[in-house]
């Protein structure tokens, strides 16, 4: 009941539909007692009215998964097709290099990250890095950075952060990402994996790093972007 419950203020008017309604009540009992993934299932079908869609939800995450499935692979499975079922919106020109620009980038890009993330520099760092390079204004570029992290929110993989005009990531979504951001790094050694497409490198707030060897950046020739050191002893 409880997860039923959670599930109705997620989705909204849309469990009162007498078609859809058993499709909905079979996902709440799926992942009944895990809130984070019927949160994610609730938030992410609210006003989807079609009975076809809630069968293909039902189909995408129960048809693979066997028996024994974990509590936690269930999770990670739930924010999985939350993942891809992120609208891909190709807002690069047909001129620009569309090496990324649709709202999974966004997302992953938020991945560097390990925590709360201030608004103002993550939109600063889309725009600089060439995610939002077709607006004419920094002002454009801010607007349309709103709405992107309104969307994540809305997708259960940005959530707000105790912060004022901070977001941040699920724990859980955040456990199956990378970050070097505070992370307590002393030194950075030499590279022998190259990493062609890096454009961003974020190791702010490591406070004991002092230097980084010459040979460090030849692995990230395409590092021209972003490069944030704040908060070392660079």
């Amino acid at each position: 009941d409880e997860s039923w419950r959670l599930f109705v203020k997620n989705v909204g008017d849309v469990a009162n539909l007498k078609d859809i309604q058993p499709l909905e009540k079979e996902n709440a009992r799926e992942y009944g007692g895990l809130p984070l993934a019927i949160t994610v299932i609730g938030t992410s079908m609210r006003g989807k009215t079609r009975v076809e869609l809630w069968e293909n939800v039902l189909k995408s995450l129960t048809m693979s998964e066997p028996h024994n499935k974990d509590i936690v692979e269930k999770v990670y499975m739930v924010i999985k097709w939350s993942f891809d079922s992120l609208e891909s919106q190709d807002i690069e020109s047909s001129s620009v290099n569309k090496k990324r620009g649709d709202i999974q980038s966004y997302l992953l890009y938020c991945s560097l990250y390990p925590a709360a993330i201030s608004i103002d520099d993550l939109i600063y760092y889309w725009w600089a890095d060439g995610f939002l390079s077709e607006h004419d204004t920094y002002e454009e570029a801010y607007n349309r950075g709103i709405t992107i992290i309104g969307s994540l929110k809305d997708a259960c993989l940005l959530q707000e952060a105790h912060e004022i005009d901070y977001v941040k990531m699920h724990d859980v979504v955040r456990h199956v990402r990378i970050s070097f951001v505070s992370n307590e790094i002393k030194c950075l050694h030499d590279c022998f994996t190259k990493f062609p497409e890096t454009t961003s490198l974020l190791l702010q707030v490591n406070e004991l790093l002092e230097d980084i060897p010459h040979e460090f950046f030849l692995s990230f020739p395409a590092l021209k972007d972003v490069l944030d050191c704040n908060n070392t002893r660079l």
